[in-house]
């Protein structure tokens, strides 16, 4: 049970915490600047990143939770309620997939921001130009394109560099 704990429940608690606390401060930041350019211009997409929490959070859960109703499960039947030996096979199976799903959550973090983020690609590109051109000779991507320093380098992202 600790290790459901350590796993799942503080982890998530932590991820739930710290992306409400950003999420609050973004609502707060965006709604401000929404409304002083309502008078004056169409105000951007600003809430894109609520997008991106939401994403990120459902990711954590849906890798994780897997894994620990799993784990939570052998551990119940290892507490003394009978199970058939191939049912406890088949958990011990399900055990090593949904560790591998709850692992693969470490790269789905960069690759939600890569989709849903544009400022995130256009940093990426310009932090690593060759990778980018060697992933483009191999896979069209045109909506990834080349920054120039003619380009506006505005962002979608949530960064405020505070």
């Amino acid at each position: 049970m600790v290790v459901i704990f350590l796993t799942f429940v503080l982890p998530f608690a932590v991820v739930l915490f710290c992306y409400c606390r950003m999420a609050k401060y973004l609502w707060n930041y965006f709604g401000k600047q929404v409304r002083a350019m309502r008078s004056t211009v169409k105000p951007r997409r600003g809430h894109s990143w609520l997008r991106i929490v939401s994403c990120v959070v459902g990711a954590f859960c849906f890798s994780w939770l897997p894994y620990n109703t799993v784990n939570t499960v052998l551990v119940i039947s290892n507490l003394g309620i009978d199970i058939s030996f191939t049912t406890k096979g088949a958990l011990e199976q399900a055990l090593s997939v949904t560790a591998a799903l709850a692992f693969a959550n470490s790269c789905s973090n960069p690759l939600i921001y890569a989709l849903l983020d544009a400022g995130f690609r256009r940093r990426a590109h310009l932090s690593m130009p060759g990778l980018f051109s060697k992933c483009r000779s191999m896979v069209p991507m045109p909506s990834w394109t080349v920054p120039t320093t003619s380009m506006s380098m505005e962002s979608t992202s949530t960064y405020t560099g505070n």
